[in-house]
């Protein structure tokens, strides 16, 4: 049988050590864009394979260096250079894997930026 898996969360590999481990990015520099570097890309597919209609969200736990300019500060947690960084990752895991992301977060333990959100926002139809 294997588990009953309803959703699945991954983070958003960055190139840098975040917890206790390093994961790779697909998206180094804004000209540098990789489908395959990572785990995750495979996790997904996995789980998907073993249950369709899985729920699939993201987070992102750091910010490869080659999009950020300044590496400690708030502008760069909720830029819109981050913001087009996790939506180039959801439009690849449709385009390349055939995966739906249903949620992406934020970054992972850090306050919020409410103007982050209305700008990563697709906008309204009409």
């Amino acid at each position: 049988m294997g588990a009953a898996l309803q959703r699945l969360k991954v983070e958003i590999g960055a190139d840098v050590q975040f917890y206790r481990w390093s994961e790779p990015s697909h998206m180094r520099t804004a000209s540098d864009h990789h489908s395959s570097r990572g785990y995750e890309w495979w996790l997904m597919a996995e789980a998907h394979k073993r249950n369709p209609n899985i729920i699939s969200k993201l987070f992102r736990g750091a910010h490869p260096s080659g999009l950020a300019p300044n590496q400690a500060g708030k502008e760069t947690l909720y830029s819109p250079k981050m913001a087009e960084y996790v939506a180039d990752f959801i439009s690849t895991a449709k385009s390349d894997y055939g995966l739906d992301i249903a949620y992406a977060g934020i970054w992972n333990e850090t306050m919020y930026d409410l103007s982050y959100y209305k700008g990563a926002s697709p906008s309204p139809p009409g």
